[in-house]
């Protein structure tokens, strides 16, 4: 009962010195974090455009197979076009019925520095 208490005191006497000095005790947090809004895989071959005009110019094209990574949360509802990333870093804009959801591969990963 006596070392109970006396680590209970111990560790109550490490956080007030550690509240006084202004000292944050915190988790060591990870180096990478998956992408926020998730991915998709190619289903069919198409373009990634420059916006989500269907006349845009074309940037780059995605095979069947890829994976894209999703900017942002949500899809435009006309013509159905998604801001997503390749693997090589380019963005813009392809069109939603030629991919289907799939998880990130860790490749995807976004480190924090």
């Amino acid at each position: 009962m006596a070392s109970t208490t006396r680590i209970v005191f111990s560790t109550i006497t490490t956080t007030i010195a550690a509240a006084a000095f202004g000292i944050m005790i915190a988790p060591a947090q990870a180096d990478s974090v998956r992408p926020a809004y998730g991915c998709f895989k190619v289903t069919a071959p198409t373009a990634i455009k420059v916006s989500a005009l269907g006349t845009s110019t074309t940037l780059a094209a995605a095979s069947k197979g890829d994976i894209l990574m999703k900017r942002k949360r949500f899809c435009y509802t006309v013509g159905t076009m998604c801001a997503v990333t390749n693997h090589d870093g380019v963005e813009g804009y392809a069109d939603r019925g030629n991919m289907k959801v799939h998880p990130c591969p860790a490749s995807y990963s976004i480190n924090k520095k």
